[in-house]
Order: C-alpha cells, then sequence, then structure tokens
C-alpha cells in the first residue's frame, strides 16, 4: 500500500507492506514525515470504500432445446414446451435457436408477448435478471448486490450437453461483493512519526494493499 505524506503540498511517498484488515478490527501503522512535531495537524484522505457488486452467471444455449428440459433459476423453474401450456413457467420453444434464447429472455422480464413465447401465467423473475444472448451465450446477474448472490442457484436438465450454466450458482461469471469502507485516522505521536489507524466497520475483511492514503501533516 502507498503512504503519501507530506507538507502542505509537499508529498513524499512511502511504500509499506501492511496486512488485511479483519472484519470489525483495526490496525496500526506508522508513516515517517521530517519535521512533523507533536502537536501538529494532521488529515488523512477519505475513507477505502468498496462498492457493492452483483452477482453473475453464464447460460450457454447453443443448440434448441427439447420438449421438457428444464432450467431452475434460484427456486423458479422453466419448462420448454413444444405446445405451450398455461403453466408459471412454461416458455414456448421455437422454431430456431435464436427464437427459443428470445422466449426465455423474455419470460424473466415480461418482455415478448405472453401465451406465445411463454404461458399467460408467467411472472416475472423475483430475484435474476438475464441479459440477452451474444454469441449462444447469456448473462444472469442477481437483481441486488451483494455476496448473497452467489448461493443463487442455476441448474438444468437439458438434453443437448452443450446447453449449459457456467457453474450450480451464480457468482463465476463476477462474484458479488457486499459494499464496505475503511476509515482512516492520524496523529503525531512522536517527533518525524504519524501514527494511522485503519478501521474496518464492516462484515468483511478488506485489503488496504490495494488503495492509497495520503496523510497531510500541517506544520
Amino acid at each position: 500500500m502507498a503512504i503519501e505524506t507530506g507538507k502542505r503540498q509537499v508529498l513524499v511517498d512511502s511504500v509499506l507492506d501492511f496486512p488485511s484488515v479483519g472484519a470489525n478490527d483495526s490496525e496500526v501503522l506508522t508513516v515517517t514525515v521530517p519535521q512533523a512535531q507533536v502537536g501538529n495537524a494532521v488529515h488523512v484522505n477519505a475513507p477505502f470504500n468498496i462498492v457493492a457488486t452483483k452477482s453473475q452467471g453464464e447460460l450457454t444455449l447453443d443448440v434448441i432445446p427439447v420438449d421438457t428440459n428444464t432450467m431452475t433459476v434460484d427456486t423458479k423453474v422453466y419448462i420448454f414446451q413444444d405446445t405451450l401450456t398455461n403453466v408459471d413457467g412454461n416458455v414456448a420453444i421455437g422454431a430456431n435457436l435464436a427464437a427459443s434464447q428470445a422466449n426465455i429472455v423474455a419470460a424473466f422480464d415480461l418482455s415478448g408477448v405472453a401465451g406465445t413465447d411463454y404461458a399467460d401465467a408467467m411472472t416475472a423473475h423475483p430475484t435474476v435478471d438475464m441479459g440477452e444472448f451474444a454469441a449462444d451465450l447469456s448473462i444472469l446477474s442477481a437483481k441486488l448486490p451483494g455476496a448473497a448472490g452467489d448461493a443463487i442457484a442455476t441448474t438444468e436438465t437439458f438434453g443437448p450437453a452443450t446447453d449449459i450454466f457456467d457453474d450450480t450458482t451464480l457468482g463465476t461469471e463476477r462474484a458479488g461483493s457486499d459494499s464496505s469502507s475503511l476509515s482512516a485516522s492520524g496523529l503525531v505521536s512522536a517527533e518525524d512519526t504519524v501514527t494511522v489507524v485503519l478501521t474496518n466497520a464492516t462484515a468483511g475483511a478488506l485489503d488496504p494493499d490495494e488503495g492509497t492514503f495520503r496523510v497531510t501533516v500541517w506544520f
């Protein structure tokens, strides 16, 4: 982690090997600042932040599904049918691969024609969004950000062997993460020495090696 220090606008970099800060924990490091005296004012830059991300997974559908094939996303089951019947989750197998792909995407957000592309009784998926297919691949994303999305199930009973999810849950294409922050404060603890306290008030460990803290001392 790079620690920038200085007097007003004169900055001196000091690179420190600092461990990660555990959940609800704090760590202390020291920075050498020439001419710093006890009592000088110290400012440490804004906290190190991690923005929450949504879990993502991939579905490959490169062969038209077979009648009664299923795919389960979270707890919602989709059934592909040659002859569409009116039950929530039923999706019409299209005249070709592209039409079949479009029907399942439309079933997720009800953007297609109910009763034709999918059952009239279809309800939108409550927890996952499905992206348009590109090169026979669709990205599924949890609607809400956070690590919990990595537990959302993605399973199938497709007949074609190459019609498959990249894993049995979301999170392989991109892992979900919770938002978190690492606060920092400092004081001149001895001549030429600033003590910086890093505090993690969130539920997961943070690695300050990924961030830069600017420590400024006014003489």
